[in-house]
């Protein structure tokens, strides 16, 4: 569609170009106008329009026009002004240029168009807080780096300060050596496990020295069931003089909390866009130091830090889990909870199981226990508690009962095979690394604050600086909401307006290639600039 204004045309130049990968947008129709009318190089009246090849033939010499690079004139039958890029200029004669122009649809039809929903692909987003943007970039992100190393001071203080525990199937405080009897333990409830023998603590080897033969002078050495390491914490001493060494019960696990502050700088670099303090670009990496780690982003916590639960409990080898709170929408999410490596369980002369279990235990990584290993379990606690009682001949309330001829074999033959199916193919985890971490003061949980480098979160802060971020959802179409500039990309633009429709066409690609939308003239092509 082409247009004989037959009128004025004016000659100016603007910093951006017919390939509209930046334009300069304008709140309103008369600032634009105000902006062009300010610009105007040259003017020139009663000029000759050439319709075949969208052409101007213009009184002037190529030399002194040849600087401009964009025009404006208006239709005096509509009164509508029309901008234009010149793309060429033609010598014809010494006084004699003929300008070749095509229309810049976004300056001409901008105010005429009605902007919809569409499917936005980047953009520069009005609500840029820390989690509201996770939508993979696909960005090179180089090596990682630890920003800050943090232990679990608490748990590192109480696993080394552990005590001796040892679980039998009698009662100490009913011994009576010149009777020699002793009365059974009973059931009793540990952290809220059920068990059918009693915990003493001990601090000494050499109280452990003497228990043994007390026992071996009443003839019940087998009645110890375990000797295991624990923290002091979870083995208090009890209430009376008669019971010092007896581990009061409990009905719950023992639990406390642990505060991560969240880090807000990349190696030292601060970034503008807080999409880089999300996940790949900034996370949490905890651990057990034992080859149980998890990957937690930062933004998943609905509070300012990263919070975590420590649950313990008394059994052998210490049962502890912690687990990150207000994570993923849950207040205790076990899905992504870490067992802690187990404490040392100590061998003794008389008790196979406890030196099996000192040989051959595992510190399997979280996540790996089956419904075999529970059927095991439960299994081979029976075993225990039948084979104690034919050793003991004890039948307190019928809790003991007669013991199986062939569980010595079961054993072997059964648990040693499911203990080989449940490491088959795992690829993580350290194999009884749980008694050296304790030796050497490391059993504790580790907190990684890890981020992309210094010189990756820069190219990808600027980066975002300039085309904004992948959102890939359907929302209005808005160039407004940042200071200085917006980036926008679309596909299949959706816009509406009474226009030329090649010109409507050509306004949609301008969206769907992707277009820098410029709100200052002084500060264009300016990516130093203040953008939040």
């Amino acid at each position: 569609m082409t247009f004989n204004p037959s009128s004025n045309i004016y000659l100016t130049d603007v910093p951006w170009t017919d390939t509209y990968k930046d334009i300069l947008n304008f709140p309103n129709i008369n600032e634009q106008t105000n902006f062009f009318n300010k610009r105007i190089r040259k003017t020139f009246s009663n000029y000759v329009y050439l319709k075949k090849d969208n052409a101007i033939k213009v009184e002037g010499n190529i030399d002194d026009l040849i600087t401009f690079n964009y025009l404006f004139y208006e239709n005096p039958q509509t009164n509508k002004r029309y901008y234009c890029f010149i793309t060429n200029m033609e010598y014809i004669s010494e006084n004699t240029t003929k300008i070749y122009f095509k229309t810049d649809v976004f300056h001409t039809w901008g105010f005429e168009v009605q902007y919809h929903n569409c499917f936005v692909e980047r953009c520069h987003v009005t609500d840029d807080s820390v989690g509201a943007n996770t939508v993979p970039e696909g960005l090179e992100t180089g090596e990682y780096i630890c920003n800050a190393h943090v232990i679990d001071d608490h748990m590192s203080d109480t696993l080394n300060d552990l005590t001796y525990v040892v679980s039998m199937a009698v009662d100490m405080s009913t011994i009576d050596l010149e009777a020699k009897t002793i009365s059974p333990a009973g059931m009793h409830k540990y952290n809220g496990i059920i068990s059918g023998t009693m915990y003493y603590r001990y601090d000494f080897t050499g109280l452990i020295s003497t228990v043994l033969e007390e026992l071996t002078e009443l003839n019940q050495l087998n009645a110890i069931n375990g000797l295991f390491m624990a923290p002091k914490e979870l083995a208090p001493y009890g209430s009376t003089a008669e019971k010092l060494n007896q581990i009061p019960e409990s009905g719950t696990a023992q639990s406390y909390t642990n505060t991560i502050v969240k880090q807000t700088t990349l190696n030292g670099y601060t970034p503008r866009n807080n999409k880089l303090l999300c996940h790949p670009y900034n996370y949490l990496l905890v651990s057990n130091n034992q080859g149980t780690s998890e990957i937690l982003h930062y933004e998943d916590f609905s509070t300012s830090s990263c919070n975590f639960k420590i649950n313990m409990a008394l059994t052998p080898g210490c049962s502890i889990r912690m687990v990150p709170l207000n994570f993923k929408g849950i207040s205790e999410n076990d899905d992504y909870g870490i067992n802690m490596g187990k404490l040392p369980i100590c061998s003794y002369n008389v008790d196979m199981y406890t030196n099996w279990l000192t040989q051959n235990s595992v510190n399997t990584p979280a996540g790996t226990i089956t419904s075999d290993q529970v059927n095991i379990g439960n299994s081979f606690g029976s075993g225990v508690v039948n084979m104690l009682g034919s050793a003991l001949s004890l039948n307190p309330s019928g809790l003991l009962n007669s013991a199986s001829s062939t569980f010595t074999n079961t054993f072997n033959a059964v648990l040693e095979n499911k203990q080989h199916n449940m490491l088959s193919g795992i690829s993580q985890g350290n194999l009884n690394s749980g008694d050296v971490c304790t030796s050497t003061g490391t059993n504790t949980y580790h907190f990684y604050k890890m981020s992309v480098r210094n010189e990756f979160a820069k190219i990808i802060d600027n980066y975002f600086d300039m085309f904004g971020y992948k959102v890939n959802r359907i929302q209005p179409l808005t160039i407004n909401g940042r200071p200085n500039w917006n980036y926008v990309k679309t596909i299949g633009c959706n816009l509406t307006g009474n226009i030329p429709e090649a010109e409507l066409n050509e306004f949609r690609q301008i969206f769907d290639s992707g277009v820098t939308c410029w709100h200052n003239i002084d500060t264009m092509f300016d990516y130093t600039q203040n953008n939040k």
